[in-house]
């Protein structure tokens, strides 16, 4: 058999049920259903938790971003507005990172798998956890701090979120590159060939 092609619904459950198992090694074909799920679900998340904490807000205060452009909304209406419960992003924020967190080691697991096929330390998928880890908690004081967005302290936090976010990106472009090649012919140092190859001499 030259390759392993599970379909995109048993390649999830496979990467589901491997969630603790980092030795090994996996295809493309069972890698990418499993990545493609793991970010796309806490993204749909935060997206539909976005949309209702929107509308929540417009059911308070409908005139909201009018009145700001128009300059309307003065310091102390703003603190007034901040303060008011549908304002807190956290109730529905801990939703997203909720599923992030549980989503977060089957996807460890996958990499490191996919990296063994190319018979890669596992290790290189840790700097993109940790800058995506620090990215959501600046965001995450941000939201909880938003009065600071037009003083020194707003500035920091764009520098800082930007920056890793930026860092976060080349960082993940460069494990995609490494994902989409085809794995080591043959067994290597992490377990035998998933498409049961025989290695070039």
């Amino acid at each position: 058999m030259e390759d392993r092609a599970p379909s995109f619904f048993a390649a999830v459950v496979r990467g589901l049920r491997l969630s603790f198992q980092f030795n090994g090694r996996d295809t493309r074909a069972e890698f990418w259903p499993l990545a493609f799920t793991c970010l796309l679900i806490p993204s749909l998340i935060e997206f539909v938790a976005a949309q209702i904490r929107a509308q929540q807000f417009a059911s308070t205060y409908p005139n909201y971003s009018r009145d700001l452009m128009e300059g309307r909304i003065g310091e102390q209406s703003t603190e007034l507005i901040h303060a008011m419960p549908q304002f807190n992003p956290f109730p529905l924020a801990w939703i997203s990172i909720a599923a992030a967190t549980l989503l977060a080691l089957p996807y460890l697991a996958a990499v490191t798998r996919r990296l063994h096929d190319l018979e890669m330390r596992g290790w290189w998928v840790t700097p993109q956890l940790m800058l995506l880890a620090a990215a959501w908690y600046i965001d995450l004081w941000f939201a909880k701090n938003a009065d600071t967005f037009f003083d020194a302290e707003g500035f920091r936090y764009a520098f800082w979120s930007f920056g890793l976010y930026g860092l976060t990106t080349v960082w993940t472009m460069m494990l995609i590159y490494f994902a989409v090649h085809d794995g080591d012919r043959g067994d290597n140092r992490y377990g035998p060939d998933p498409k049961n190859r025989i290695r070039k001499r």
